[in-house]
């Protein structure tokens, strides 16, 4: 947009005047510019027929021989005022007289501008600097790109045009006017002071239109672009470029760095981080491409990208790099390539499916499989790190690939691995952050809930988790790294308390856990801490290891093996023990007390 940084009307002439003076520069003899006219002091030409009536308005002193010249140089014909100029008038001037033709000659320059509407400000500062050091005609620099630039309220375009599109000259005198169309530029500003989206995609997509030719002009034309008035600006197209940069990694959530960017405008449907110029270097492999709402194709090519599709059925290429991919709604395609790249998820609100497979090419690392978010499918090849929703994310895992990280993130988490081939039983531990299917092997985090397989899985979980499924097989649940006690209820599961379903092995904490078993035959290792273990109607085996540990509420003729059990913790109810030949790892006495005051069994 086309904000105007406004100056007032004695303002904008005190600045206009000191504008044209910096740039000009003064000459006191007359001299040959690059536009092959004959100039003097601050860039007043004399190829015009008023030469006499400006210098005698000016109130600068003329002899009678000077009065004799100008009128002979007004007279001349156009292709010959030049050289006659040079040859007749050898008059010297000083700087308070080349400024008072600065004056008169200036608001000459204005007319153009002033059709254009623009209010005294620096952008009309920058236009008619511009005008006053162009040639009048079809080569004026004011042209239909510029002016309609500026009538669409196009600032970006305006400044795309003044900076790069303003240096016909002849090619010695290139080095100097790019150096003043930097400053000019600069001066017009590439920014308005409310800077919002819709100034943001205009200058993406100038920079987008026009890479090709801005980068081969500020290659040539570097060491101008920085030297003398210019010192103090943006040095490159780079450091002009990171305020829109900026603004759309805040947008789409990028956390990495970016140094170049390009988006998808009407007509292309295809962008690329490096296209092999000289240059395409290192200062700009860290490439942001931003799609629409077409299928688009973005390869980021060399260096650590962004890669951001939007709607559409987009393909996404990281290439070389540790590169990050957000596709956006659509069905999309995510190809990592090389590198250690990312998908991210994190911005949608619909919850996603992953269903994990190896990669078919051995020499490619990461996630290949399929991604579905609401009614769109992503197929994803070599991704090493994928980003879940804040939603209750599944990932359904048939087999692992190579070098992946799972990162569930906010949202109740699933991995299942009901499908998962080699048939063989998974190790989870959620402690470690390990995945291990087989010899492969995968690294997780925020997972809450897990589904096994249909053989024997173990599963070492903390107190994160709120629900595991063991599947078909003799499953474990390990707790033996929680930080705090644990409590399993295998009769109230799910209400309130973390679910296990069929699970057949428990493995306890090293604090006071309480186990309550159902009718399944269920085995548990108590830990370290003072345990309670309540057997259900099933054959359960309960081992109390370390602690005073005690057990209760078991079935009359269900038989039950204990071991490492402190009799003394539990009271005792309809407990009939028949047939025992002895208590294993029984010391001293085992007492039978049938007064309910001395006995470490009360028999009622």
């Amino acid at each position: 947009m086309l904000t105007y940084k406004t100056l007032g009307q004695k303002n904008y002439e005190k600045k206009l005047v000191e504008t044209l003076i910096l740039l000009e520069g003064f000459d006191k003899n007359v001299k040959l510019k690059g536009d092959d006219s004959a100039t003097i002091g601050y860039g007043y030409t004399f190829n015009r027929n008023n030469n006499l009536s400006i210098w005698t308005a000016s109130g600068i002193s003329l002899s009678a021989n000077e009065i004799q010249i100008l009128k002979e140089i007004d007279a001349a014909k156009n292709e010959d005022r030049t050289s006659l100029t040079e040859k007749i008038f050898k008059r010297t001037i000083t700087e308070p007289e080349a400024k008072l033709l600065l004056l008169k000659t200036y608001p000459e320059k204005e007319t153009v501008v002033n059709a254009l509407n623009v209010p005294p400000s620096y952008e009309k500062v920058t236009l008619v600097s511009l005008n006053y050091n162009s040639v009048v005609g079809p080569k004026a620099l004011i042209r239909p790109k510029l002016k309609n630039a500026i009538g669409s309220s196009n600032r970006a375009e305006a400044w795309y045009q003044i900076h790069y599109q303003s240096n016909g000259v002849k090619e010695k005198f290139k080095p100097g006017i790019a150096k003043r169309r930097f400053y000019e530029a600069e001066l017009f500003g590439l920014y308005d002071s409310t800077f919002n989206e819709e100034d943001a995609k205009q200058i993406a997509t100038m920079y987008t239109k026009y890479r090709n030719i801005i980068l081969t002009y500020e290659e040539k034309w570097e060491a101008q672009l920085t030297e003398g008035y210019n010192k103090d600006f943006a040095k490159d197209i780079n450091l002009s470029m990171e305020p829109t940069i900026d603004f759309w990694k805040t947008k789409y959530l990028i956390n990495v760095d970016i140094e170049e960017l390009q988006i998808i405008y009407q007509g292309v449907l295809a962008l690329s981080g490096d296209t092999g110029k000289t240059y395409d270097t290192d200062k700009n492999e860290k490439d942001l491409l931003i799609g629409d709402i077409t299928d688009d194709k973005l390869n980021g090519g060399k260096g650590n990208d962004a890669l951001v599709g939007n709607d559409g059925k987009d393909t996404l290429i990281g290439g070389e790099g540790d590169d990050l991919l957000v596709g956006g709604k659509g069905d999309d395609s995510l190809l990592g390539g090389l590198g250690n790249d990312t998908v991210d998820y994190s911005s949608e609100t619909t919850p996603i499916t992953l269903t994990l497979t190896k990669n078919p090419d051995p020499k490619l690392t990461g996630i290949n499989g399929t991604v579905k978010v609401g009614s769109d499918t992503d197929n994803l090849s070599s991704i090493e790190t994928l980003k879940f929703t804040p939603k209750d994310d599944i990932v359904k895992i048939q087999s692992i690939p190579q070098g992946v990280t799972l990162d569930g993130g906010e949202g109740k988490d699933t991995l299942d691995f009901s499908t998962a081939n080699p048939k063989v039983g998974v190790q989870v531990d959620s402690t470690t952050k390990v995945v291990k299917l087989g010899s492969d092997s995968l690294s997780i985090t925020n997972f809450e809930i897990f589904v096994g397989t249909a053989y024997n899985d173990i599963f070492k979980v903390d107190e994160k988790t709120i629900k595991v499924d063991g599947g078909e097989g003799i499953d474990l649940v390990d707790f033996s790294n929680s930080s705090k006690p644990i409590t399993v209820d295998l009769v109230k599961s799910g209400t309130g308390i973390p679910q296990y379903i069929k699970i057949e092995n428990f493995k306890g904490s090293s604090f006071n856990d309480v186990f309550t078993l159902d009718k399944a035959a269920n085995k548990v290792e108590a830990g370290n801490g003072n345990d309670i273990m309540i057997g259900g109607a099933g054959n359960d085996t309960l081992d109390g290891n370390f602690g005073k540990d005690g057990i209760a509420d078991t079935k009359k003729g269900v038989a039950i093996k204990i071991g490492n059990i402190d009799l003394s913790t539990v009271e005792w109810t309809g407990i009939s023990f028949f047939g025992v030949g002895r208590f294993k790892n029984a010391s001293k006495t085992l007492m039978l007390d049938t007064d309910g005051v001395s006995g470490l069994i009360r028999v009622c």
